[in-house]
């Protein structure tokens, strides 16, 4: 009867009652516990959410921690301020028996302000392997590339299997957030052992837009265990350099249908190279310079107007090549 009067006070939103749940989180009979932890994860909001920490840290039973887990979540999800969210968590982690630890630690990569980083970067040097465990798995899901160089470290040097195959996709899908993901995916591919590890790399570099990135996926066109990863990567890559790069694109394609066996794999390259060979004599890179502004005048006053770049003496003028307004064959400015 208790537990379904908690349920329904969480049901209806009885804020008022938080109190009384703090202390049923505490009873004796474990299903009361349990929907009183739920409950609070309900009900709970940011000036509360140090006592549901607090509470978490010295739990009745140890088995209690995934549902103060999930219910310290859940109000993380109505508290707006990342700082808010952390803050007890990390005040909380100084002090916290070594069971508790792992699920702060797991915590802290919701909101991963830099000081949680910073807190989760200290646990991994700890020798508690549960603590270790969920520090790693932590660092491979943080949601920005912040730990890219930490989870480089681990997957080169750990002696755990399952760390360094963690650590190593948890980089890969790093270096998708990278301003040069090339060059992560270079070393990641370094590292990788197993077939597995190295058809991630080159999903990865499907995503990559560099000449760089299409020469390394088209080592791996011979390897039969990995053909089809490479080919579909290095597909991906060439449409999107066939703008600026045509001849290279073309030439990657034109080895995919030499060397690949699967006809689907191939009949898409083929349809990379037909749409490129169907605007052949078009000119498909343009330069541009400006925008060039008369105050006062609009229109076709301004367009027969004569700028620097139309003088023929004309010098210091910046040609940037145009990004924008490209289509397959023809310029929209």
């Amino acid at each position: 009867m208790r537990a379904e009067i908690i349920r329904a006070i969480a049901a209806r939103g009885v804020t008022q009652t938080a109190g009384e749940l703090l202390k049923a989180a505490r009873d004796d009979n474990e299903t009361v516990r349990r929907e009183a932890i739920r409950a609070l994860g309900v009900l709970v909001d940011v000036s509360e959410l140090d006592t549901l920490v607090e509470l978490a840290i010295h739990p009745k039973d140890a088995k209690d921690l995934p549902a103060f887990e999930q219910a310290i979540a859940a109000v993380f999800g109505r508290v707006r301020s990342k700082d808010l969210q952390a803050a007890p968590v990390l005040a909380a982690l100084a002090e916290a028996p070594q069971e508790a630890k792992p699920m702060l630690v797991r915590l802290l990569g919701r909101p991963a302000t830099a000081k949680a980083l910073e807190a989760v970067r200290s646990a991994l040097k700890d020798q508690n392997y549960e603590l270790r465990d969920a520090t790693v798995r932590t660092l491979s899901d943080w949601p920005n590339a912040e730990p890219a160089e930490e989870l480089l470290a681990l997957a080169r040097t750990s002696a755990n299997q399952t760390h360094k195959v963690l650590a190593l996709r948890g980089y890969v899908r790093m270096a998708g957030m990278s301003d040069n993901p090339t060059a992560m995916y270079v070393r990641a591919m370094e590292l990788a052992e197993r077939p597995d590890d190295k058809k991630l790399v080159l999903g990865g570099l499907g995503n990559a837009d560099s000449a760089r990135a299409l020469e390394l996926v088209e080592r791996y066109l011979n390897d039969k265990e990995l053909q089809n990863e490479a080919a579909l990567a290095a597909i991906q890559i060439a449409k999107r350099l066939q703008q600026n790069e045509p001849g290279r694109a073309k030439t990657a394609m034109k080895n995919v249908v030499a060397v690949v066996e699967n006809s689907r794999i191939r009949r898409q390259a083929q349809d990379v190279i037909n749409e490129m060979e169907k605007y052949e004599g078009y000119i498909l890179a343009w330069l541009g310079s400006g925008p060039y502004i008369e105050k006062g005048k609009e229109g076709r006053a301004i367009f027969d107007m004569i700028f620097p770049p139309e003088k023929p003496d004309a010098r210091d003028v910046r040609w940037n090549r145009l990004t924008q307004g490209i289509g397959s064959w023809d310029i929209n400015l």
